[in-house]
């Protein structure tokens, strides 16, 4: 068992590997068909722009291929086994299902930890790097251009900061509302300018506004006692832009700005759950082959096996984007699909490994 271990990790990794660079090479000659005008006019025509701009998209669209390529591996590996018919004689030496799959689920984790890493440490640095030079669909996808404000809210008050001043890295034109403990609008203050202090801001231009009785007081300068959030400047990033430790933390601040709380919560969730997908894609294609017969044909094999991929990819995606919406909880948009997937291809197994054990009491 261990030699037939060794020899499906080493195939089926090998298959993974040459999968997802052939697609990721694949779709990055179409993008750079696309966007290669854009990124030359944004770069003086030099093309070593066009070699930088490709470095610099290949992590993403690897992390989106990595899924796919992982269910066509699994799908070649246990196809070309079962055409073989390879699969019968390790049926008949009582090599179950899930021994199968315990066999290969090094093979999905390490590609999980793979496609993590590059969702964790590279597309962060990779992504903020092509919305700076602005090309392709980044120039589209500018964050700071899909509102005017951001909200965020602290200790007893709410602020308002336009995205405009921090495009410059400043904060102009704010307007800070403090309140009471039970939520009433103690005071309103305008700033045309605001600079972050020991104990609070420096403000510039004031306007205040003070309740009851709307009495009203300018300031040229102006002290203000009080704290924003120390993750104010991750307000303005998408979450592919983000590690995942700045993601948790800006799930659970007190921020309301280009997203609100429970769209990051649902990327960080779907971001954790991502480490499992290969794990559970390769079972689909482990219980496939358990439920097909030899004789049916590779071709059939993997156009069940394509259709139940494609099947998951869009009720994940689909499941997604409720939670992104807040119709459905972050963890059970991020994983309920996983989970369906898992139990699906584990009821295929239990399935096999029954009828397995009823042959072997009739043949004693």
């Amino acid at each position: 068992m261990k030699t037939l271990s060794k020899y499906l990790r080493a195939l089926l990794l090998s298959r993974v590997m040459i999968i997802s660079i052939g697609l990721t090479l694949f779709v990055l000659g179409l993008d750079l068909i696309t966007n290669a005008d854009d990124v030359l006019d944004t770069n003086d025509r030099n093309l070593n722009a066009l070699a930088l701009y490709a470095v610099w998209r290949t992590p993403e669209l690897l992390s989106e291929l990595i899924p796919p390529a992982v269910l066509l591996a699994a799908l070649l590996t246990f196809g070309q086994l079962l055409d073989r018919g390879e699969l019968v004689p390790l049926w008949g030496f009582g090599i179950s299902p899930t021994g199968l799959f315990r066999a290969l689920i090094g093979v999905g984790l390490l590609v999980g930890i793979v496609s993590f890493a590059l969702h964790d440490r590279l597309i962060p640095l990779t992504a903020t790097r092509l919305i700076d030079w602005g090309v392709g669909e980044y120039r589209a996808n500018d964050r700071l251009n899909q509102v005017e404000d951001l909200w965020v809210r602290g200790p007893n008050i709410v602020a308002r900061i336009p995205v405009e001043g921090m495009r410059r890295g400043m904060l102009e034109n704010i307007a800070i509302f403090e309140r009471d403990d039970d939520g009433r609008l103690l005071a309103r203050i305008d700033a045309k300018r605001a600079r972050p202090t020991e104990d609070g801001l420096g403000l510039t231009g004031v306007t205040v506004r003070r309740l009851p009785g709307n009495e009203i007081s300018h300031h040229a300068e102006l002290d203000w006692k009080g704290r924003l959030p120390n993750d104010l400047s991750l307000a303005s990033a998408h979450p592919s832009e983000l590690t995942t430790l700045r993601l948790a933390r800006i799930s659970q601040a007190d921020i309301q700005g280009l997203w609100p709380s429970h769209y990051y919560m649902t990327w960080l969730q779907k971001r954790l759950a991502a480490i499992f997908v290969p794990v559970v894609l390769i079972g689909i294609g482990v219980a496939l082959s358990q439920r097909l017969r030899p004789r049916q044909g590779m071709a059939t094999f993997l156009v069940i096996g394509m259709g139940c991929g494609f099947a998951y990819f869009l009720f994940s995606g689909w499941v997604t984007a409720l939670g992104e919406l807040g119709f459905l909880p972050p963890v059970l948009a991020a994983w309920a699909p996983v989970a369906i997937l898992a139990s699906v291809a584990g009821s295929f197994a239990v399935f096999r490994e029954g009828r397995m054990r009823q042959a072997k009491v009739r043949a004693l």
